[in-house]
């Protein structure tokens, strides 16, 4: 039995951020990490009844969402759906190294050792075999594992203080810089919720 579904935003509850964007030229780029993820403080919701005004904003919109999947229509679901592209990668290292080089010469190659490109000091800590990299499965930079820690770092912040819930399922492409992304983000989200890192990830591997 073939099954169709169809996909929609439920609007006024996080932050157009590319809508701020254009609206302020001073406000982060649409991609940046926003405070929260973006979430409307102070918004109301329809969940009756309504959640204790103690709660946070993350505890009511959580309330709201079970409320909803609860009395909702019998084929509607709703999720809230945190969305995280992968860490800086090596071969992003070896664009900014080459410029304009990379369209006209290394782009159309499958890899290359780094030895054979510019002179890359924020690669110089990778070991000898990641110095030989592909374009198609890179790994994730320095620079991209330490991004990704942060990342896992403000989510933690964020549950403790603020009450934001950590994701029921983890999905990622098993591409190597976004298998690291995932691992480094939610090493912490695991111990926070009891869980073992090492038994977690290596559903991943």
């Amino acid at each position: 039995m073939e099954c169709s579904y169809t996909f929609s935003c439920v609007p006024g509850v996080f932050y157009d951020h590319t809508k701020r964007a254009e609206d302020d030229s001073s406000s982060p780029t649409p991609i940046a990490t926003q405070d929260q993820l973006g979430i409307i403080q102070g918004c109301e919701y329809d969940t009756k009844p309504l959640p204790p005004d103690s709660q946070s904003q993350w505890q009511r919109l959580e309330n709201h969402v079970t409320h909803l999947n609860k009395h909702g229509g019998s084929n509607d679901s709703y999720k809230v759906i945190y969305v995280v592209r992968h860490g800086d990668s090596v071969h992003n290292a070896v664009m900014r190294a080459v410029g304009g080089q990379w369209k006209e010469k290394w782009a159309y190659k499958a890899g290359a050792n780094l030895e054979e490109l510019p002179r890359l000091a924020e690669l110089e800590s990778l070991s000898d075999d990641e110095k030989r990299v592909t374009w198609a499965n890179a790994e994730l930079s320095p620079k991209g594992i330490e991004q990704a820690r942060k990342i896992g770092e403000l989510l933690v912040k964020w549950k403790k203080e603020n009450g934001m819930p950590s994701p029921g399922t983890i999905y990622t492409s098993p591409l190597r810089r976004c298998l690291g992304t995932t691992k480094q983000i939610y090493n912490g989200v695991y111990q926070q919720n009891g869980l073992d890192p090492r038994r977690e990830q290596s559903r991943m591997d």
